[in-house]
C-alpha cells in the first residue's frame, strides 16, 4: 500500500485496532482543500497515524476518499493474512487461524465511520460498543 502513502505497519495498526481510532475531516485553511487525520484513541494519547489534504469542492469528497482508504486497508490486510509464506502472517497468525471479525476493521464498521464523518466530521471508534 505504499503507493498511497501508507506503510505496512500503519495499515496493520488501523486494521487490527478498529475500536481505538479517532478519524476527523474538515476544511483546510487553504481554499478548496479538505484535510483528514487518523489517530489512535485516548489509550495511545491520540497518536498520529496518518494525515493529509486533498483538493476538493466539498467535504463529502474527502469523506469518500477516507472511506476508500479504509476499505483498501481491509483488502490489503486480509490479502497479507491470506499469504501463508508472508512474514506478517507468520508473526501475527502463525497457525493460520480465521481472523476474528470482532477484532478487525470490517465493512460494517467502515459504514459507521463514514456515517459519523458525514454527520459531525469526527468518528471516535473507541466510543462504539463492540
Amino acid at each position: 500500500m505504499s503507493e498511497n502513502g501508507l506503510n505496512t505497519l500503519t495499515v496493520l495498526e488501523i486494521f487490527s485496532n478498529p475500536f481505538d481510532l479517532e478519524i476527523c475531516v474538515g476544511e483546510a485553511k487553504e481554499k478548496n482543500y479538505f484535510a483528514f487525520v487518523i489517530l489512535r484513541g485516548p489509550g495511545h494519547n491520540f497518536k498520529l497515524m496518518l494525515e493529509g489534504m486533498k483538493k476538493a469542492d466539498k467535504v463529502e469528497e474527502i469523506i469518500s476518499w477516507v472511506e476508500k482508504l479504509l476499505k483498501l486497508t481491509v483488502e490489503s490486510s486480509i490479502k497479507m493474512f491470506g499469504e501463508k509464506n508472508n512474514p506478517i502472517t507468520q508473526i501475527f497468525n502463525a497457525n493460520n487461524e480465521p481472523l476474528d471479525k470482532s477484532a478487525i476493521l470490517t465493512e460494517k464498521l467502515i459504514e459507521q465511520i463514514t456515517k459519523d464523518l458525514k454527520e459531525t466530521g469526527t468518528a471516535s471508534t473507541y466510543r462504539y460498543a463492540h
